[in-house]
């Protein structure tokens, strides 16, 4: 790009010209035969700025003008309408023909007015000359050309998924000019014994249609189709109808036309991934539809992997911004299928941050950050040899995992009967509540599959009241400034679990006033020395005795007693005692006192706004909130001393 100088030259020559500069990127172009050939694509940056702040092209875009566009989510929609597909037709082949635009962006010509918010400057050819190019079609850059785009590739889709079902067409006599171009003839499976895998039933199962006819969808220029091979014709149907209409939408050109032009189908493209194949290369992933298995290619595998290497053995350890958001962008690619990946990027993210945040630029990166990039390189092993379809989409659930926790105790059950209670160990470091409801979710998943409970490809809903918990159980994004180690740690293991085992969790937040077997497993330490008998007789006659306490008042008195409990929580907190919420290390004469100054925390409105300008709580209030936590002591078998009722009206 030229000076400065020249630049402000060329806002004075043309008026509302907007001037940013060009950007270079390589890739790698697929050729008819298969075989790719490194390219390079120009970029234009209209997020630059150089005259004004906050004046580029894309933050003067009027978005609400535009249609909503959503990204993240063509992958998982191919992914369950192939298992969609698998789950009726459960013997017959799935192709995935795939066709592209040619020179996307370039079919799209920008108004008069617009032309010159999409320009750069460069050296004129003669000394202190400067040469102003303007671009005549949308730009890899403009915030608004995706969208703009969409309405045709989104057109064109909606429209090839009613030709495929309309009876008056037939590609026999109307047909592309591209029909020397397009196979009809499956390709033949690399292993033709290999068996169809089962699909796994789904929670959307029922939203997804399948008629038996070619389905397409899309993604910006690529269109994805997914075609059961129920019959002869719907496979001519479903290769001929994505070509035909791009043609049709190009218009044929005729013998005399004035200005020659390129077709909007990428015919070379259209040799190589138009087939009818059941293993296809889709958005970046390797998908066949056979054995219903996901797995990133072999090229970008090992462009990963020799990246990240690089960075390991990288002197110093200091890497640029520019390589770091590639690298980042990579493994979140990653992290889609490999869900496990989710939980090594934290760290990853803050070097990022850092070096955003530097004078060059550049980030060194921690003794903890290289280990989570050893971390992501047995995960990018993974995400090659392959990952089961099934534990990706959206699942009905196999087994169920329900746990509750406390600062003392962490419990759980699953459907089987199997039920479980670990004691926090006396002197331990204390641990936010989060943590320990997290660790309930993790112990209840690995001991339901180390006990053999859990089968590869099964689904495990766990269920809690923490949101927070629920959350990390999917997706983490602990740094070591946002979260203890052994948080970390617990999202690691979960990670290897689930990959060890096959299996795939999700997760669902409860009520707390719900959660009731898992809150009494984990606060009630009576029966230690009781045979497995005695217990069981005693659990059940608890269990049958909370379900009808629980159901023999409303919601709204569950709801007092969940504010009088964290309140104490709080209080615990303050006074620090939090490790010990129940007193269970305090004689009775220290908890009265500690009650005591509970009580009056309560009425001077430690947690609560005042009202009507009263900065104390009423004595009913008050009241209220000591016979909830009066009602959680008795709970957990724990009582509160006798003289806490007189003590409090003092």
């Amino acid at each position: 790009m030229a000076s400065a100088s020249s630049s402000r030259r060329t806002h004075i020559l043309i008026p509302n010209v907007s001037v940013a500069p060009f950007g270079y990127v390589k890739q790698l172009k697929l050729q008819a035969d298969g075989s790719r050939k490194e390219a390079g694509r120009i970029t234009h940056d209209q997020t630059f700025c150089r005259l004004h702040a906050g004046t580029s092209v894309n933050k003067r875009v009027r978005k609400e003008d535009l249609p909503p566009v959503f990204y993240g989510f063509a992958l998982k929609h191919l992914l369950h309408r192939i298992i969609a597909t698998r789950d009726k037709y459960k013997q017959e082949a799935i192709y995935l023909p795939k066709y592209d635009w040619k020179s996307a962006y370039k079919n799209c010509h920008f108004g008069i007015e617009t032309l010159v918010q999409a320009a750069t400057t460069t050296k004129g050819i003669t000394p202190n000359s400067t040469l102003a190019l303007i671009a005549l079609r949308m730009t890899f850059g403009g915030s608004p050309c995706p969208t703009v785009f969409s309405d045709l590739s989104e057109l064109v889709t909606d429209a090839a998924n009613q030709l495929v079902r309309d009876g008056n067409w037939h590609p026999a006599t109307l047909q592309s000019r591209f029909n020397a171009n397009i196979s009809v003839e499956p390709v033949v499976y690399p292993t033709p014994s290999t068996p169809f895998a089962t699909s796994r039933p789904m929670a959307v199962g029922a939203m997804i249609p399948v008629d038996g006819s070619p389905c397409f969808d899309v993604f910006l220029d690529d269109h994805l189709g997914v075609i059961v091979h129920t019959s002869n014709d719907a496979l001519i149907r479903g290769a001929h109808a994505i070509p035909l209409l791009l043609d049709v939408l190009g218009r044929p050109e005729r013998a005399d036309e004035p200005l020659p032009r390129n077709a909007l189908i990428a015919v070379s493209k259209l040799i190589a991934e138009g087939c009818l194949t059941e293993i296809q290369v889709v958005l970046g992933w390797e998908i066949d539809t056979r054995t219903l298995i996901i797995r990133l290619p072999q090229d970008k595998y090992r462009l990963y992997t020799e990246d990240i290497r690089a960075l390991l053995t990288k002197e110093g350890h200091v890497v640029p911004l520019a390589i770091l958001n590639t690298l980042y962008g990579r493994l979140v690619h990653v992290s889609v299928v490999v869900t496990a990946m989710s939980h090594c990027l934290g760290r990853i993210h803050s070097a990022k941050q850092r070096a955003e945040g530097a004078k060059y630029k550049r980030a060194r990166l921690s003794r903890a950050e290289r280990r989570d990039l050893f971390a992501c390189l047995e995960l990018l092993a993974t995400a090659h040899a392959g990952v089961d379809i099934n534990t990706i989409v959206t699942r009905l659930a196999d087994a169920f995992i329900l746990t509750d926790a406390c600062m003392y105790q962490v419990g759980g059950y699953d459907l089987d009967g199997r039920g479980w209670r670990w004691r926090v160990p006396k002197g331990a470091k204390p641990q936010h509540i989060n943590f320990y409801e997290f660790l309930g979710f993790v112990v209840g998943i690995w001991l339901a599959a180390f006990e053999g409970r859990l089968n590869p490809g099964d689904c495990v809903l766990a269920i809690g009241d923490n949101t927070t918990a629920a959350a990390w159980l999917r997706r983490s994004n602990f740094s070591d400034k946002t979260a203890s180690p052994q948080t970390l740690l617990l999202a690691r293991l979960l990670s290897a679990v689930c990959l060890e085992y096959g299996i795939c969790c999700n997760s669902q937040w409860r009520m707390g006033l719900d959660n009731v077997v898992p809150d009494l497993i984990s606060r009630t330490g009576v029966l230690s020395r009781a045979s497995s008998t005695e217990q069981n007789y005693v659990r059940a006659l608890l269990l049958n005795a909370a379900h009808n306490e629980f159901f023999g008042v409303t919601r709204a008195t569950h709801a007092r007693e969940d504010m009088a409990w964290d309140r104490w929580i709080q209080f615990s907190e303050r006074a620090g005692f939090a490790t010990d919420p129940f007193l269970l290390e305090v004689c009775n004469s220290q908890r009265l006192i500690l009650f005591i100054a509970f009580v009056q925390s309560v009425r001077n409105g430690a947690y609560s706004a005042p009202r009507n300008g009263n900065p104390f709580l009423v004595a009913g209030s008050v009241q209220s909130t000591i016979n909830g936590v009066a009602k959680a002591f008795k709970a957990a078998g724990i009582q509160i001393p006798a003289k806490t009722k007189e003590a409090t009206r003092s």
